[in-house]
């Protein structure tokens, strides 16, 4: 029997398919929100947002959103035809040919892996901050890693509904304390300027500090396009995924852009500026502090660290599915494409992912490393400028996928959403770029190396594909086709 028989035997195994039917849109909302993590992404993103741009940062989320709310048209219109946990990479490979699709799938796997195990010190960093305000011990960081990590891993072996029900959880908490920070604002009248819908003008979104401003307004985003890598665990996934994509977008374009107009009206046009850059970090904890009380800023600790465990579980459960799916397909080894017997989780992709993080984290941990500025903040690189590029390749498969058969769809979502969605998404990657100093704190030639590892991953994805039309024309004919899904 040669290899590619058996991966064949081994796809049809039972225990090689994923939970049909396990989550719902709630689930998927929770899933795709949680991974955006609002507190964390407007606690961290939008001060340096408010201190490049102005107050017009609050104005620049809306924008934001309805870009990715014209890349969504397209996106959730594939979905109708296309189901699979390989989302980004099989729209890409339906539409743009396997070669690039393969490029992607490889550029995925870094890119949400990247974040997810970056992720790990950011949350030992709040983790360490609530257990020393609250209960006065230090633990070192690299223990608190160890347990976010063998509880991440535990929470994805399990089913799926399980991960979501903690998510929706976690989610509640930090949206609601957001949520009474921002009405505090409102109904204490706002601050030296009152209730001002400036903050909202488009006026104040043209300004120096543009470029910074959007490109930290799009990193709060990151995670909403994760509804199709769990379609096939849908509920009827033709219509829970687009419900899902635009619930999760109008959600988080809407909330993020009311806080932070709070936020900017509660310390007042030109003070909210002067707080941004004096003290972006704290900036959120001030704001608590001043129009709710000390509870408030005590409660802020403590969600930022749920947030962040929320973020790590929703990353961590889109990981385990790209290389479940790959696996399938014959890229990576057939082990990676069991699922537990029980849960219907993919287990073995879910241990190897954290395997991977812990494998990561060590070297940093010996060599003394800040968990923050010397782990989190160039890890999590990459995976920005990654997911930036497979929305603009997907806008682009999904034309290229509709060009000759719209199958009874409009022009509108067909063409013209995900044209315009690709144009607004390159201009948000050239001031990513172009602001990449910004974004990793550092300069010098590691400002070129984490951006350049998205196309190096790229095009070893590319020449795996080229590789494996010579030597294995049929797997290579297979991949991204549904053949390998439909077998199991």
């Amino acid at each position: 029997m040669d290899e590619l028989t058996r991966s064949a035997a081994d796809v049809n195994e039972p225990t090689r398919e994923l939970a049909r039917g396990a989550i719902n849109t709630p689930h998927l909302v929770y899933f795709v929100v949680a991974a955006a993590a609002p507190l964390t992404a407007l606690g961290t993103n939008s001060p340096i947002a408010i201190a490049f741009g102005g107050p017009g940062a609050a104005a620049a989320f809306l924008v934001i959103g309805l870009v990715l709310a014209l890349f969504a048209a397209g996106f959730t219109a594939m979905s109708l035809f296309i189901k699979d946990a390989g989302a980004f990479y099989t729209y890409i490979t339906r539409g743009l040919g396997r070669p690039i699709g393969l490029g992607a799938a490889f550029l995925a796997v870094l890119s949400y892996n990247s974040i997810q195990i970056s992720l790990y010190g950011a949350f030992a960093v709040f983790m360490q901050t609530v257990l020393k305000d609250f209960a006065g011990i230090v633990v070192p960081w690299p223990m608190l890693v160890l347990a976010a990590i063998a509880t991440v891993t535990a929470l994805g072996y399990r089913s799926i509904t399980l991960s979501a029900n903690v998510l929706g959880v976690a989610l509640a908490a930090e949206c609601a304390i957001l949520a009474i920070v921002a009405g505090a604002v409102v109904l204490n009248g706002g601050g030296a300027d009152g209730l001002t819908l400036a903050p909202l003008s488009p006026s104040n979104l043209l300004t120096p500090g543009m470029g910074a401003m959007f490109a930290f307004a799009f990193l709060s985003f990151i995670g909403f396009e994760a509804t199709a890598i769990f379609s096939e665990e849908a509920v009827t996934p033709e219509k829970t995924i687009p419900r899902a994509t635009y619930i999760a977008i109008a959600f988080l374009a809407l909330f993020y852009a009311f806080v932070v107009w709070a936020i900017v009206v509660g310390f007042g046009i030109e003070g909210a500026v002067t707080v941004a850059k004096q003290d972006p970090t704290g900036m959120y904890f001030l704001a608590a502090a001043t129009f709710v009380g000390p509870w408030a800023k005590a409660l802020i600790e403590i969600f930022m660290m749920t947030s962040l465990f929320a973020v790590l579980l929703a990353f961590h459960n889109a990981v385990a599915r790209y290389q479940y799916s790959l696996a399938r397909e014959g890229i990576l080894p057939p082990v990676f494409s069991q699922t537990h017997p029980v849960h219907r989780s993919p287990w073995v992709a879910s241990l190897s992912q954290s395997l991977l993080a812990l494998l990561l984290i060590v070297p940093f941990w010996m060599s003394g490393a800040d968990p923050f500025n010397d782990f989190y903040v160039p890890v999590t690189t990459p995976g920005i400028y990654g997911i930036l590029i497979l929305q603009i390749l997907t806008a682009f498969a999904v034309v290229a996928f509709f060009a000759k058969d719209r199958r009874g769809l409009t022009r509108w979502r067909t063409l013209f959403a995900p044209l315009l969605g690709a144009a607004g998404m390159i201009v948000i990657l050239y001031f990513a770029i172009a602001n990449i100093g910004l974004i990793t704190g550092r300069t010098g030639p590691i400002n070129i190396l984490l951006p350049l590892l998205t196309l190096i991953f790229f095009a070893v994805g590319v020449g795996v594909a080229i590789l494996l039309k010579r030597r294995h024309p049929v797997r290579y004919e297979r991949f991204g086709s549904g053949a390998a899904r439909s077998a199991t």
